[in-house]
């Protein structure tokens, strides 16, 4: 994608929690400056301050468990990737 900075793609993320199904769209997959992939979720823009905002914040351990997921899967499905 041209004109996107660092911003490689986005995610659609379904997880089922206990029984209850969630999805988060808009996981954005970004390259950091050492080349390595990183996850951030969802942002939103804040009408009054302008800042982006996390439109969902999640305990640290199911945020990483998302992040290893989404970036195995797009180095699966990248061409010269691991899968």
């Amino acid at each position: 994608m041209s004109g996107v900075g660092r911003l490689v793609g986005l995610a659609v993320v379904a997880m089922d929690l206990g029984g209850v199904e969630m999805v988060l769209q808009g996981v954005q997959v970004i390259r950091r400056d050492d080349g390595l992939l990183t996850v951030r979720s969802p942002v939103w823009r804040d009408p009054m301050s302008q800042e982006w905002v996390p439109a969902v914040v999640l305990d640290d351990v199911l945020t990483a468990a998302i992040a290893r997921e989404v970036v195995k899967l797009v180095w699966q499905n990248t061409p010269g990737g691991q899968g």
